[in-house]
């Protein structure tokens, strides 16, 4: 299965498994809608997508707020269409802080 041009929303997309996540996803050529709740970080991840060879768009995004999550899904809706959602809730959950 080629990954080439799938869109894919990854949560927890600023650090850990959810960044390799969105940086290898990249490489492969795929589209990814990242969300964390640190800009910055966020940006920086978005950046090393774009530059691995993917299409990258970054939502900031408390996954523990319903209206964000609605924002996120909506923001990625008006760009592609999602073939995948993945979710990295290991530090909403207090694992990894």
């Amino acid at each position: 299965m080629t990954l080439t041009h799938k869109t894919f929303i990854i949560t927890g997309a600023s650090a850990g498994i959810g960044q390799a996540l969105a940086i290898k996803l990249a490489k492969q050529g795929s589209n990814v809608v990242l969300a964390a709740r640190n800009q910055a970080a966020l940006m920086k991840t978005a950046d090393d997508c774009l530059k691995a060879g993917g299409q990258a768009i970054a939502v900031p995004t408390d996954v523990t707020n319903p209206e964000a999550c609605q924002n996120l899904i909506e923001q990625a809706v008006s760009r592609e269409a999602c073939d995948t959602f993945s979710t990295n809730r290991l530090r909403q959950r207090g694992i990894g802080e």
